[in-house]
């Protein structure tokens, strides 16, 4: 029970919470003020996952983070609009033009691969984006079992295919590293990241630094016992400097 409670009354639980209710809070909202007006929106998921393609293809395809999210506000726009004109404007009922509304956001994105939308365009290959699947997994407390088991598992390959990017950094460029362990529990790792670490004179003198975070939730654990017997580290929050040879 007590490791129940410690799982749930930390930073990382309560900052998944956050995140993962964001969006859909943002949803609710707006089929509150449907509510309000009298319009019952049963085709919000469907105007969620279209916005959703259409932000991502806009700002994957542009190469610009605000042209995505213009992209997918318009659709979102469109679906309310068609929502609307269907249930205000043509009194249809509600029920079926909501989920009209969601089968038409999935069968728009199957039309357009059919059609040969994304013919030439190079699209994403999403499995190697499973790390960040995997990492989004496990920051947010999920249960790990069946999919979820499995999305970690390929994520957890693909990460250690790539490599800790900051480390590669810091080879081509020949920069040091600065590797700054902590923990959520420790709350002289959270005082030191707001206020030393955020003077000005230390920002300037670490600015040619390559910054690496570790955290090290247990350090009694692997791979964190390990790392930190390399660097000499005893406790939390350790720093250490590396070199290239």
């Amino acid at each position: 029970m007590d490791e129940f409670l410690a799982q749930i009354f930390q930073v990382g639980f309560f900052a998944a919470l956050i995140r993962i209710a964001t969006p859909l809070i943002l949803a609710t909202i707006g089929e509150l003020y449907a509510e309000r007006s009298g319009v019952l929106n049963l085709g919000i998921e469907g105007t969620m996952l279209l916005g959703a393609m259409a932000g991502f293809s806009a700002g994957y395809f542009s190469g610009s983070l605000w042209l995505g999210v213009l992209a997918a506000m318009l659709a979102g726009m469109v679906m309310g609009l068609i929502m609307g004109l269907t249930t205000v404007t043509l009194g249809l009922s509600q029920h079926v033009s909501g989920i009209g509304v969601t089968l038409l956001g999935v069968a728009l994105v199957r039309e357009l691969r059919e059609r040969g939308f994304f013919a030439g365009r190079e699209e994403p290959k999403l499995i190697d984006l499973l790390d960040l699947v995997a990492l989004g997994t496990v920051a947010d407390v999920a249960r790990l079992h069946t999919l979820n088991r499995a999305f970690v598992t390929q994520g957890l390959k693909v990460m250690a295919g790539r490599g800790n990017t900051g480390l590669a950094e810091a080879k081509r460029d020949n920069k040091p590293v600065l590797i700054d362990f902590w923990a959520t529990w420790c709350k002289n790792c959270l005082v030191m990241d707001s206020t030393t670490l955020k003077d000005p004179q230390v920002t300037a003198a670490l600015g040619s630094y390559v910054k690496i975070k570790f955290q090290a939730e247990d350090p009694e654990a692997s791979p964190a016992k390990e790392v930190l017997e390399y660097v000499g580290g005893i406790g939390l929050p350790t720093y250490a400097i590396l070199k290239a040879k």
